[in-house]
């Protein structure tokens, strides 16, 4: 219990200098792994675009592979595009599920390790439908994230959310503007 929480170094194997993982305990508690989710802005109107990159941070070592879920607002947004990222090297296996509404899956795995332990995973293109009714705000959520160093154990890491607001009203005018307007049609341009 004393290594897992980093006050002492990982059972060694004989003749081996580094810890059984190969990583120092104290590399892996400053450097949590991560998997973000970074949306390239915060507010949307009818017709515009919002793109979503799925980032991995600080993997203890170089991965076999990695799947996650995203859920995003079906009825506000259109996937329109959807590619691994930079961190998955060119011949692996990508595998997208998009057949649920609102509800994204991919895995991606090789026979090898990839290069990077931080990078984009996955990037994604969304429309917004203008169908936002009375909610302003609207989540894509990550989950299920998981990373594989060898194929067959799974690092879980934890997911993470984005938060989109929406515009779905037409530009007002002040009640100060609106009474210049009625006072303008009314009497005709003021003059001092």
């Amino acid at each position: 219990l004393t290594a897992v929480v980093g006050l002492e170094l990982q059972p060694q194997r004989a003749g081996a200098s580094e810890p059984v993982a190969g990583l120092p305990i104290q590399a892996m508690a400053d450097n949590v792994p991560e998997a973000l989710l970074i949306a390239d802005r915060t507010a949307l109107k009818a017709g515009e675009t919002v793109r979503l990159q799925v980032l991995l941070t600080n993997l203890p070592a170089a991965v076999l592979g990695s799947s996650f879920v995203l859920e995003y607002p079906a009825e506000a947004l259109v996937l329109d595009a959807r590619t691994a990222g930079e961190l998955v090297p060119e011949g692996t296996l990508a595998v997208w599920n998009d057949a649920t509404a609102g509800r994204l899956s991919f895995a991606a795995s090789s026979a090898g390790v990839w290069s990077a332990t931080n990078g984009i995973l996955a990037q994604l293109t969304f429309t917004a439908t203008g169908a936002f009714g009375d909610q302003s705000q609207w989540a894509f959520t990550l989950h299920s994230v998981e990373c594989s160093f060898n194929g067959y154990e799974n690092l879980s890491l934890p997911g993470s959310a984005a938060t989109v607001a929406f515009d779905n009203e037409a530009p007002r005018i002040s009640a100060i503007e609106a009474q210049q307007v009625f006072i303008h049609r009314l009497l005709g341009p003021l003059s001092f």
